[in-house]
């Protein structure tokens, strides 16, 4: 089980690297649109990532946990600075990214 985990928590990761990244192209497309028609597909696309990025976020958190209880330690520096910096990535996300939208 632990293999299986592990591999749905490195697609987790890889698809919140991948929706981040995304947004940053879709909004700098965004900025440089000349008129409405050549916006509408990036904002579409930006829409959309919005919800794959917390999906993502809660599968990497509950798959870490996971992972965390049966091998490691909930008290190493690395767990405590990952969960930091996935609270964080809800916070910007929630926060900024939709205030911006």
């Amino acid at each position: 089980m632990y293999g299986v985990v592990l591999f749905v928590h490195i697609c987790a990761l890889l698809a919140a690297i991948s929706a981040g990244a995304t947004s940053h192209l879709s909004e700098a497309r965004m900025r440089s649109a000349a008129t409405v028609e050549s916006l509408r597909p990036w904002a579409q696309l930006l829409g959309r990532l919005g919800k794959v990025f917390p999906v993502a976020l809660l599968v990497l958190l509950a798959s870490g946990a996971y992972l965390v209880h049966r091998g490691w330690s909930w008290s190493d520096g690395w767990v405590e600075a990952s969960l930091a910096g996935v609270l964080v990535l809800f916070a910007s996300g929630g926060g900024l990214v939709r205030a911006r939208g």
